[in-house]
């Protein structure tokens, strides 16, 4: 499972992410809806049958209840577009670090068109 890489901040008001280690680090213990959306290459789905592909945002990139597969099935004409889109609420405590991370089946890194990350403290 690989860390995604996001080297830019849109909005960051308490300069709580990280764009060289791609961490963000909780700042106050409390519960937070967190969505992400990656868009892979349109050539990574050329292969017969499609590859499994997992998404997550937690503390440490291992698979578990929060994290997220997809079965991407290639079209005829050589490729699919697609975005994969996850959310979670989870309850985090303050200095955790999180990131984005995903997993493909063929154990190669995932060839990104873009990935974004959001999150938000709700109580």
């Amino acid at each position: 499972m690989t860390t995604i890489n996001l080297d830019s901040v849109v909005e960051d008001t308490g300069g709580n992410f990280n764009t060289t280690s791609h961490i963000y680090h909780v700042p106050a213990t409390g519960r937070y809806f967190a969505q992400a959306l990656l868009r892979p290459d349109d050539s990574e789905f050329t292969t017969a049958g499609g590859p499994n592909i997992g998404v997550g945002i937690h503390t440490s990139n291992i698979d578990g209840t929060w994290f997220r597969w997809y079965k991407v099935m290639p079209q005829n004409s050589g490729g699919v577009r697609i975005s994969l889109d996850y959310r979670r609420i989870a309850q985090w405590n303050a200095s955790d670090q999180l990131r984005l991370y995903a997993f493909h089946e063929t154990g190669v890194d995932e060839t990104l068109f873009r990935a974004s990350m959001q999150i938000w403290r709700i109580s």
